[in-house]
């Protein structure tokens, strides 16, 4: 997966706040990575 195509918008969290597009983007690239993924930002990153 490349970091850097992925994409997603802000979200409604409890009571009311608002969570950063850019929180949720870390936050989906993390717990991906730590369950099943190699998250890179580019091809050359990709380990051989």
């Amino acid at each position: 997966m490349y970091a850097s195509a992925t994409a997603t918008r802000s979200l409604q969290a409890d009571q009311g706040k608002a969570l950063s597009a850019q929180a949720v983007h870390e936050g989906a690239l993390a717990s991906t990575r730590d369950l099943y993924a190699a998250v890179v930002d580019t091809v050359d990153d990709l380990p051989v």
